[in-house]
């Protein structure tokens, strides 16, 4: 089973030519059977680049396990 906690986007214009979108969820996996959620895809083209991703993985109890961030 997944839950999907929180999802917030936010769009940043900053000229007629450039804009930052963000983009913020949580999921909550809560059996086995749901792990095949626990991956990120996103695309990319000419249009849109993506520059930076982060993400926290916590165990049932909350407690930090793993950290990921990456600038690309």
């Amino acid at each position: 089973m997944l839950v999907k906690r929180l999802d917030d986007i936010h769009v940043d214009i900053k000229n007629p030519g450039k804009a930052y979108y963000y983009r913020h969820y949580v999921y909550t996996i809560m059996n086995e059977a749901a792990d095949r959620y626990a991956y990120f895809v996103d695309y990319y083209d000419k249009f849109r680049d993506i520059t930076s991703i982060s993400g926290t993985l916590y165990d049932a109890s909350g407690n930090k396990i793993k950290n990921v961030k990456k600038k690309i």
